[in-house]
């Protein structure tokens, strides 16, 4: 899970070219005495563009990220980045280079994944099966 603690943590995305870029995210707000699920959306077409896709929490409430999904939207690759920012202080979370309709997902519980542009998960360094015959 991504945790945003305190009122000077957020969670922002970086994009490395003008191409569209679409991101969501899901997350749960914990006030102390309630909790309730919420989200967000937008799209960056801007390069080298800094954008806050979850804000941080106010007073002593906590966020708790459970999804982001960033897709590329583009006609070239783009280079994303997504990143806590703590007091103006910057953690690379995730990177990667998406190209044309890939997208990248974070799932609490499993993780980051990188998918191509017909959803299907994107293995670095996965051998396919070959298809050999004895006779």
């Amino acid at each position: 899970m991504i945790h945003l603690t305190a009122t000077t943590h957020s969670l922002e995305l970086i994009t490395a070219t003008a191409d569209s870029t679409d991101w969501t995210v899901n997350y749960s707000q914990d006030t102390g005495s309630d909790a309730t699920i919420e989200s967000g959306a937008g799209t960056v077409a801007s390069a080298g563009a800094t954008t806050t896709i979850l804000a941080a929490p106010s007073g002593s409430n906590l966020r708790v990220v459970r999804y982001v999904s960033v897709r590329n939207n583009g006609a070239t690759t783009q280079t994303v980045t997504v990143q806590k920012d703590v007091s103006a202080t910057n953690y690379i979370i995730y990177k990667a280079t998406l190209g044309v309709g890939e997208s990248c997902e974070f799932v609490s519980g499993v993780g980051w994944r990188h998918l191509n542009a017909a959803g299907s998960e994107i293995v670095v360094g996965a051998t396919p099966a070959s298809d050999v015959q004895t006779y």
